[in-house]
């Protein structure tokens, strides 16, 4: 956040931000959510023993040879990794329990960005494919349930 900047102007988006306020965010949000501290120094943990972090649905690896420049991004390629992850298994499922083929030539999945999924469908098919797409990227572990928010619209 401290040295986030707007790309059009190069100016600093948080320009009264001190380094210092971000570690006390930081330890502020860990006080209040203890189980993400727990998460954060289980993947460290890893990192220090393996070598790498990896996401849990193909093992997609990242190594950081001399260690992590960042205290977040090891816990964070595990969050980007795996929501990458479900959204690709949700993308095929997309596919095969949908007849986009049968509805134009311009009908189908047409862009994937991190975890959003975007599909091209006459509009007398929007709702159908909104409760497709609903079902085919539901998904849950032990731990948590992902939510799903679809939003239709004649412009991506």
């Amino acid at each position: 956040m401290k040295a986030e900047r707007d790309r059009a102007t190069g100016k600093r988006t948080f320009s009264n931000l001190k380094e210092s306020d971000v570690h006390k965010w930081h330890e502020r949000w860990h006080k209040f959510h203890p189980e993400t501290k727990r998460w954060h120094s289980k993947v460290h943990a890893k990192l220090r023993n393996l070598g790498y972090v990896d996401e849990p649905f193909h093992g997609r690896k990242r190594y950081f040879p001399d260690g992590a420049s960042k205290k977040n991004a090891p816990p964070n390629h595990e969050i980007q990794a795996s929501a990458s992850a479900i959204a690709n298994m949700a993308m095929l499922k997309v596919v095969e329990a949908y007849p986009f083929q049968s509805l134009s030539e311009y009908s189908g999945v047409f862009l994937q960005v991190h975890d959003a999924i975007y599909i091209a469908v006459p509009e007398t098919e929007g709702e159908k494919a909104a409760k497709v797409l609903n079902e085919c990227m539901h998904y849950e572990t032990s731990e948590m349930i992902y939510p799903v928010s679809i939003k239709i619209g004649k412009r991506w």
